[in-house]
């Protein structure tokens, strides 16, 4: 399960803004502000992608 926190800091490091990131996971660029904001919770397929998004920014610093 991702934070509030968590999904904003790893959309922040992607350098994406809140619609683009939206755009990415296929969601509306409202249901990522309530995520931040912790008024609503990304369902599970939608984690699998954040965590594969995290997954190669952990890949890019181990080189």
């Amino acid at each position: 399960m991702y934070t509030a926190e968590n999904i904003r800091e790893l959309r922040r490091s992607k350098h994406m803004s809140t619609r683009a990131f939206a755009k990415l996971l296929g969601v509306s660029e409202r249901a990522v502000q309530l995520w931040e904001q912790g008024k609503t919770y990304a369902s599970p397929p939608v984690c699998k992608l954040m965590r594969l998004m995290e997954i190669g920014i952990d890949l890019k610093m181990a080189k």
